[in-house]
């Protein structure tokens, strides 16, 4: 390495690790920690939105007593499995099994 380099090097390795770095990388560690404290109150945002809302198209599934072939592919795929993939709790579960057990009609609007 030529010494213009070495100098370069050194110079930025004891501006990291030195005293003087020591602030710059406290500041990197605690923009990270901010972020990941932004990052988890958004997934416990997402996370109970998709509560919500799996709570209330269960209530309107059950109440109508049938769930169509499509709203049920969307709810599985768009809605629970996201939530439970997130750690959704046991209330989202207990819910989609009352959902899967209901009768399934091909088509919106077909009352049999």
């Amino acid at each position: 390495m030529n010494p213009l380099c070495q100098t370069l090097f050194t110079a930025v390795v004891t501006a990291l690790f030195g005293s003087g770095g020591t602030g710059l990388i406290m500041y990197f560690i605690n923009r990270h920690d901010q972020k990941k404290g932004a990052q988890s109150k958004q997934a416990k945002m997402i996370l109970g939105l998709g509560h919500e809302r799996i709570m209330e198209l269960g209530e309107k599934y059950e109440s109508r007593g049938y769930i169509t072939v499509e709203e049920f592919d969307d709810f599985n795929t768009y809605l629970y499995e996201p939530y439970r993939a997130m750690g959704g709790n046991g209330t989202g579960e207990e819910i989609f099994n009352r959902i899967r057990a209901l009768p399934r009609h091909p088509q919106k609007g077909v009352n049999k």
